[in-house]
């Protein structure tokens, strides 16, 4: 099976990329894998981190029902961490 490294997690090398990773830990539990994946591409990551600051940390979404969402979206998945 192909495996995505994920080693930029420790120490990406882009600063906005750095600031991205303190923002989430902030947010999150830390960094979360898939985001730790999409910076391996800097325009992705930029992107994807783009939309979801938008929606989820800036208050579109209340706090809440966002938490709904991400516990329906891992069940939906069979995801249990």
């Amino acid at each position: 099976m192909p495996t995505i490294r994920l080693s930029v997690l420790k120490e990406p090398a882009d600063p906005e990329i750095r600031q991205a990773y303190e923002e989430m830990s902030r947010q999150f539990v830390g960094v979360p894998n898939v985001m730790a994946a999409f910076a391996n591409h800097d325009q992705i990551f930029k992107g994807v981190w783009s939309l979801i600051k938008t929606i989820f940390v800036e208050g579109i979404v209340d706090p809440r029902l966002r938490e709904l969402v991400w516990l329906r979206i891992s069940i939906a998945n069979q995801c249990h961490y």
